[in-house]
């Protein structure tokens, strides 16, 4: 083992040593270029200082006309200021020839003519005297060294700006390079175009880094040093140095080099190695002393580990049997000793959870079994069971949180009623909630346990949808009922008989009226989808059609009005409960009795449907119609419109207004359906369909209709020939 782990330690430390070496010099570096960044900014705002202290001079009232007048004494005094503002070394002014009128020279403090004529060294104006140039920036060597000079020309105000001679300023490199330094540790150096060291601000006296950087001079113009950043190595000292451009007005002079001092052991590639093959071997020697020492008490700490394992993987009987003599046999003898103790806690636990499910499972069985909706929170108002019929009520859990069923728990939290079953207390009173259309009647309730101490909470859940509807149908039904029943009395007419016929109308009108809301009362509670199903028979449609009319044709008769029956095909069955397909069918009768006025008609007609699957029954009336309004809401309970006669009064009728509601559902409870159409004024077709038991197809040569006693019949002709 020992013979492993000691080389990949070895090398894992060499490799995080040299990676932290490396770290180390990449972190300097990259401070070295940011800060040749900032060097770079500060060469540009060098020369934009230079140019705009030489566009001063240029521009300064009276320059120009000295120039012209040759006046040296005159414009040395009106520059002397400049210079001294601008902190220059060296202004000279030249006429447009190119010959110099005045040059100023710092000296110390004090700013002197100079002695020799500067202009003619320079040889970078010639593009500015010509025009050619707004700006000229050059590198020139003087009798104190190296100096870094700016022209700009020089014009005269006026129409055409004529063009009379050049300024130029300048500063000293050694001064300018002192400026560009960011901190003492530092060191700026500028080479020449042709590599050539022009100013540092090395000490003179520092002679083996003088000498480096003669040497990688020419290398910057050659290539020879392709990257930005470079070790420099003396004798005296160690420097990293990156390299850019010197440029000034927009114009390349040279090469500006930023050094700065280096960590020797990060710098160089075997001072890294040396660094990594220390810790390398110092590593290896504690690993080979650790093996040793451990290799002492290995054989028993292995023999620990195997127990503890197994003890791991579920062994209860493992043990180390080892006696207490020195640390690593205490160590054993407790394992054993916590394990006899784990295991006997874990045998009566096992046994309590066997328990606790069983009683979980009967819980749960329980729950489910019963008919209401159960949902159980803890105190957080988490849901911790929800039974399937509480599911089927909500939807699901999001619902539950979503609905008002859980503000139930916030109404009363603390206050407890009176006790529900043992351990469970009501909170608060029963309550009905409303969700999505349904009605549900809710009971919450506190769960205590053994010690009296609230642990959760309880809702049952109970859907009275049913109920509620058939309750508020009956109020509403009575409340119909209790204002039908105080008719108004016809008004006194001079012809006693006249009243007295009127009387006996209105009387057996509400009469009539009374007993059909009676009748809806019995249809309403007593009427259900499933018993009509169970209930059905085959009904002759033809007979069923002539038994309504039979029932309204006195009714018809008493308002003046033509009851006919239209027969298009005998023989059709239908299936279903007779007593409330008549109660139905009669009821669309009364509907077009009651708004049809005097001298109108009133037709049932009986065909089939094309695809043979259904007999067709429609009623139609010459009546006053249904207002485009009231016409969206005629199938909606206690929905009564305001029906106008002809001449734009209300039409007063006794009844409910759930007429054509409960004859809906009992048409769609045989599985038919049923539509209207009216036209107000012009009366109401009501037509609805209800299935055949057989297929009937009978060859109608002519017109089968029938009209009732007392009626003619009415003369119809078919649409379509059937099929013989």
């Amino acid at each position: 083992m020992l013979v492993v782990l000691l080389p990949v330690a070895m090398l894992s430390t060499y490799a995080v040593t040299d990676s932290v070496a490396r770290g180390i010099r990449d972190s300097q570096v990259n401070e070295l270029i940011a800060a040749t960044h900032a060097l770079n900014e500060r060469a540009v705002t060098l020369g934009s200082t230079l140019r705009r202290e030489a566009e001063r001079a240029a521009f300064t009232q009276g320059v120009a006309s000295f120039i012209q007048a040759n006046n040296s004494a005159a414009l040395a005094a009106l520059l002397r200021p400049l210079a001294a503002a601008g902190d220059l070394d060296y202004l000279i002014v030249g006429n447009a020839s190119g010959r110099e009128v005045v040059g100023l020279e710092r000296s110390g403090n004090l700013y002197r003519m100079s002695q020799s004529t500067l202009l003619n060294q320079l040889g970078f104006g010639d593009g500015v005297l010509s025009g050619g140039q707004a700006s000229a920036p050059g590198i020139v060597r003087t009798k104190d060294g190296y100096a870094l000079f700016v022209a700009v020309p020089v014009q005269r105000r006026g129409a055409d700006n004529p063009l009379v001679g050049v300024a130029v300023v300048g500063i000293r490199l050694a001064r300018a390079l002192g400026t560009l330094r960011d901190t003492d540790l530092s060191q700026v150096t500028l080479f020449g175009p042709k590599g050539e060291l022009l100013a540092t601000t090395f000490a003179a006296d520092q002679a083996g880094v003088m000498a480096a950087l003669k040497d990688i001079g020419p290398q910057l113009l050659t290539g020879a040093g392709s990257i930005p950043v470079i070790n420099l190595e003396s004798g005296e000292a160690q420097y990293q140095a990156a390299y850019l451009p010197f440029m000034v007005d927009g114009q390349t002079l040279g090469v500006l080099a930023l050094l700065r001092p280096s960590t020797l052991w990060a710098a160089t590639d075997g001072s890294r190695q040396t660094l990594s093959l220390a810790f390398s071997a110092a590593l290896g020697g504690v690993l080979i002393a650790a093996f040793i020492g451990v290799s002492l008490t290995g054989r028993r700490l292995e023999h620990i580990t195997r127990t503890a394992r197994a003890l791991a993987a579920g062994d209860p009987h493992a043990r180390t049997g080892l006696d207490a003599g020195d640390e690593v046999s205490e160590l054993g003898k407790a394992i054993d000793i916590y394990a006899q103790r784990v295991q006997k806690r874990h045998d009566a636990l096992e046994a309590l959870l066997r328990e606790q499910r069983g009683e979980a499972a009967r819980l749960i069985a329980v729950l489910e079994a019963i008919p209401d909706g159960i949902i159980v929170q803890d105190l957080d108002g988490r849901v911790v069971l929800m039974n399937d019929h509480a599911l089927t009520l909500l939807g699901s859990q999001r619902v539950f949180r979503s609905s008002p069923l859980n503000e139930l728990t916030a109404i009363v939290t603390d206050a407890l009623g009176a006790a529900l079953a043992p351990g469970i207390y009501s909170l608060g009173d029963p309550q009905r909630v409303p969700l999505d259309g349904k009605v549900l009647y809710a009971q919450a309730a506190a769960i205590l346990s053994t010690i009296n101490v609230r642990i959760g909470t309880v809702i049952v859940l109970r859907d009275i949808t049913e109920e509620v509807q058939r309750e508020q149908a009956r109020e509403a039904l009575l409340a119909q009922v209790a204002r039908e029943s105080h008719p108004p009395l016809p008004a006194a007419s001079k012809h006693p008989e006249d009243t007295l016929q009127l009387f006996v109308q209105e009387i057996n009108r509400n009469a009539i009226a009374l007993q059909r809301m009676i009748t809806e009362i019995r249809e309403l509670s007593t009427f259900d989808a499933r018993s009509v199903q169970q209930s059905q028979q085959a009904l002759s449609a033809e007979s069923l059609i002539w038994h309504v009319a039979s029932e309204w044709q006195p009714t018809a008769q008493a308002a003046r009005i033509g009851l006919h029956v239209v027969v298009l095909r005998r023989g059709l069955l239908v299936l279903g409960e007779e007593r409330r397909l008549r109660w139905a069918i009669g009821n669309l009768v009364d509907n077009a009795v009651k708004y049809t006025q005097a001298r109108g008609h009133v037709t049932l007609m009986l065909t089939a449907t094309e695809d043979e699957k259904y007999a067709q029954f429609s009623i139609t009336d010459t009546g006053v119609g249904i207002s485009a309004q009231d016409l969206p809401h005629v199938f909606t309970r206690f929905y009564r419109g305001k029906p106008l006669a002809r001449n734009g009064q209300i039409i007063q009728t006794p009844g409910s207004g759930q007429g054509l509601f409960v004859a809906r559902r009992v048409i769609e409870a045989h599985g038919g359906s049923i539509t209207l159409t009216s036209t107000p004024g012009r009366g109401t077709e009501v037509t609805f369909t209800l299935p055949l038991t057989a297929s009937v197809q009978l060859d109608l040569s002519g017109t089968l209709a029938g009209a009732l006693p007392g009626e003619e019949a009415l003369e119809v002709e078919p649409k379509h020939q059937p099929k013989p």
